[in-house]
């Protein structure tokens, strides 16, 4: 079920490590780092996917890196992938899918305030999607011609900061949003510099 979330790990790594200089730079960095990451949860088989419209199918893992693993990016991609692999033959995708059933009977003010008991804190370093290909059966829109897409997600809740990857076409587009007051301008242009330089294997100094 998990196993469209190997082509997000190397994505992940580089959202941990820009958002880690982003600490950095308020010098602060925390011991370790909390993700939520979507799995598709969709049956499998094309009769049962088909049926499978209402609600959201989708389940989470809460993947989690220390500090001192995010020097070496290789190293970072293989620690998540053990962790991941770990958390499925657990089942941990299974009742986190379990409680998303109970949580959608809970009031929202409710669910955030038992979620973040639990983790005595916010609910996440920052949010983090990996939505694979978007629309890649969708060629025209009104008869004009698709020439490129990207996601549009709503403003994050506290902490603040959200990064989304998507393909369309073999092309990435990252969407990065964020709260408003959460990240000034410089803050801004650092976690994007770091997260590009590490998508594009360029070095753009400063300590991972």
């Amino acid at each position: 079920k998990a196993g469209l979330l190997t082509p997000a790990l190397f994505p992940l790594a580089a959202a941990l490590r820009a958002h880690a200089a982003l600490f950095d730079a308020r010098g602060r960095r925390p011991g370790a780092f909390v993700v939520p990451v979507v799995a598709n949860a969709r049956p499998r088989g094309t009769d049962e996917a088909s049926r499978a419209i209402f609600r959201t199918h989708v389940g989470m893992l809460w993947l989690r890196a220390l500090a001192t693993e995010l020097g070496d990016p290789d190293a970072l991609v293989a620690k998540l992938k053990e962790r991941r692999l770990a958390f499925v033959r657990e089942g941990m995708l299974e009742n986190g899918l379990a409680a998303l059933d109970l949580a959608r009977l809970a009031p929202m003010r409710l669910y955030a305030r038992l979620v973040r008991r639990g983790f005595g804190g916010e609910l996440a370093s920052f949010f983090f999607a990996w939505t694979g290909d978007l629309l890649p059966d969708l060629t025209h829109f009104f008869g004009a011609p698709v020439e490129s897409g990207f996601h549009v997600p709503g403003v994050p809740a506290s902490p603040g900061s959200a990064l989304v990857f998507s393909l369309r076409d073999a092309r990435l587009s990252i969407t990065h949003v964020w709260q408003e007051g959460s990240l000034d301008p410089d803050e801004r242009t650092l976690l994007r510099r770091r997260l590009l330089g590490d998508l594009l294997g360029v070095p753009v100094g400063g300590a991972a």
